[in-house]
């Protein structure tokens, strides 16, 4: 079993279909959320693009370091895949911004639960001792091919012998097209980001309040940032 980690609103989604694809193994979902089923059980405008997909699972989301430790404890980990984005991008995109002044406290309080989350998982990945492999959500979602190829890269050498052959040869020619049908993908919690979306979309946008506080709060972090 491999662990696919990620703060939330990160690209999950995106490489547990990958996973599926490639390997014709489903990858289960947050423990203890019954909502959060296998990729290849969601409904695609193509009825059939997962249809080879059964068998014993080969991967299981986690979105904390509590549900890497409870991983951990519960079976074989060979390794883990963890997605980072932009820290100030992950957490503004999950913790919506309020509509009223009043709300700011509250908000604020969020936002350093969720940068608290992002790095705390983290570093429960890297303190677990299980090989491990770092996409970036950036490049899955650019119109980059090479952006694109090189995580694909990077998840097809890691899964090793797991992977079709003739599955990666289908998504290193049609990757946009099947990273548009899993963004198409109904029974979700939220529809996912489709590609070409702006990567400092949240960060533009902020109001200044949000942006001195993300400043502060991940001013010491800068080798996290640039890493992301």
């Amino acid at each position: 079993m491999y662990l696919v980690a990620s703060y939330p609103r990160s690209g999950n989604h995106l490489v547990r279909f990958l996973v599926e694809y490639l390997t014709g193994r489903p990858t289960l979902g947050c423990r203890g959320n019954e909502h959060d089923v296998p990729i290849h059980l969601n409904a695609f405008p193509e009825p059939n693009l997962l249809a080879h997909v059964g068998g014993e699972p080969i991967g299981q989301k986690v979105h904390s370091a509590d549900e890497v430790a409870e991983a951990l404890a519960g079976d074989e980990i060979k390794g883990t895949i963890l997605i980072l984005r932009h820290p100030a991008e992950a957490v503004m995109s999950y913790v919506r911004q309020p509509r009223w002044v009043g709300d700011y406290p509250r908000y604020l309080r969020r936002l350093d639960q969720g940068i608290k989350q992002y790095f705390c998982l983290k570093e429960a990945i890297l303190r677990s001792g299980v090989p491990s492999v770092n996409v970036t959500y950036e490049n899955l979602i650019s119109e980059c091919e090479e952006c694109f190829l090189k995580e694909l890269d990077l998840i097809v050498r890691f899964l090793g012998p797991a992977v079709d052959p003739e599955r990666e040869a289908i998504v290193r020619l049609d990757y946009r097209r099947l990273r548009a049908l899993n963004a198409m993908a109904t029974g979700r919690a939220w529809g996912g980001i489709r590609s070409g979306f702006n990567p400092r979309h949240y960060s533009e946008r902020a109001d200044p309040i949000t942006s001195r506080f993300l400043r502060r709060r991940l001013g010491d972090k800068r080798p996290d940032i640039a890493a992301a």
